[in-house]
């Protein structure tokens, strides 16, 4: 589980750069939180559901990253 919470820090550091607002970022990060309870809280209570949460978090995040970083034509 380590290993999801490096990578969520290491994006959430990512879309801070991309983002460049902290204030976004807090907005973001608060819309994503409640998301990803809201798509873990079938395995609420389980050892499960950090796991199910994090990796949420990760996918949402990469899905940011890509949208921001790509360009508008290839």
């Amino acid at each position: 589980m380590a290993c999801l919470w490096r990578q969520r820090n290491q994006s959430d550091v990512t879309l801070q750069r991309l983002l460049g607002s902290s204030a976004l970022l807090e907005q973001w990060r608060t819309g994503r939180r409640q998301v990803c309870e809201r798509a873990a809280a079938k395995a609420e209570g389980g050892s499960i559901h950090p796991i199910i949460r994090l990796g949420c978090e990760n996918k949402l995040n990469a899905a940011l990253i890509k949208e921001i970083s790509q360009p508008l034509v290839p």
